[in-house]
């Protein structure tokens, strides 16, 4: 079994494995990055814009995807009036 630099075993990781904690990581990381004083809807805007799904982003905000779902619906909801008010 491979050793780390102070000798502990090491046990390699499968890269699926490897994924789901790097991509972990980089949610934690952007959520905290985000302003504190930020609506927890745009959060979510900002997290879905950068394809994290929907159960990611209630992980990531301590939230549920349920939560996430409606606020994700709601956004869409409002893109698309701000889009046909444009048209017209």
């Amino acid at each position: 079994m491979p050793r780390s630099a102070n000798g502990q075993n090491v046990t390699r990781m499968a890269p699926d494995q490897l994924k789901e904690i790097t991509d972990r990581l980089d949610a934690l990381i952007l959520a905290i990055s985000l302003d504190k004083d930020m609506k927890q809807t745009e959060k979510i805007r900002m997290l879905s814009e950068r394809g994290y799904a929907s159960g990611r982003i209630a992980m990531v905000l301590g939230t549920t995807p349920n939560t996430v779902a409606v606020a994700l619906n709601r956004i869409a909801k409002e893109k698309k009036n701000k889009k046909a008010s444009k048209a017209q």
